[in-house]
């Protein structure tokens, strides 16, 4: 069971994890102008030292959010593949109300959002730091989210139950980065 003990906001400017400054920083920089870039806009080989710590999610609704990708080196407190289900869908419940909140929070604000979570699981440390991106199909309306974590203590144990074709997706994600270099 999932236990929050604090999930801080950190504001852009302050995001603590040189990765995640860089996935910011590229988002910015596709965003332009507008308020938001859209999900064609992106490479995510051009962020690829993030690559399996990522999520892309659709937004559907009102607190409704979906998987399309779900970061192949990513833990969750139920450890399962979340690819296609929605962040409600988590067996911890407590977890997934975390989640989709800070998910619409970045919705409703159109903007950037980024929070460091200090959490437990099962009495493990399971503290990391997430990073919410906006993206428009039509400059207007959110429609994907892009997710980007970075561990700061996790406890092994917590590591995801892996499948064969999880694996085989992971490691054809970064062969393909690899060959983009």
């Amino acid at each position: 069971m999932f236990t929050l003990n604090k999930a801080e906001r950190i504001d852009a400017a302050d995001i603590p994890n040189a990765i995640l400054r860089h996935l910011h920083d590229y988002w910015a920089g596709q965003r332009g102008d507008r308020t938001m870039p859209s999900r064609l806009d992106l490479d995510l080989l051009e962020v690829r030292d993030n690559i399996g710590r990522m999520h892309v999610l659709d937004v559907e609704g009102p607190e409704r959010f979906r998987y399309r990708l779900y970061g192949g080196r990513v833990t969750n407190p139920d450890r399962a593949e979340m690819t296609g289900r929605t962040t409600m869908d988590y067996d911890d419940k407590n977890f997934a109300r975390m989640v989709t909140a800070h998910l619409q929070e970045c919705v409703a604000a159109k903007a950037p959002i980024c929070y460091r979570i200090d959490g437990a699981v099962d009495g493990h440390p399971y503290r990391y730091i997430r990073l919410v991106l906006p993206l428009s199909d039509d400059g207007t309306a959110v429609s994907t989210l892009l997710v980007g974590t970075q561990r700061i203590e996790v406890d092994p144990a917590l590591e995801r139950r892996t499948t064969r074709f999880n694996a085989l997706a992971v490691a054809f994600v970064t062969a393909a980065a690899a060959v983009a270099l």
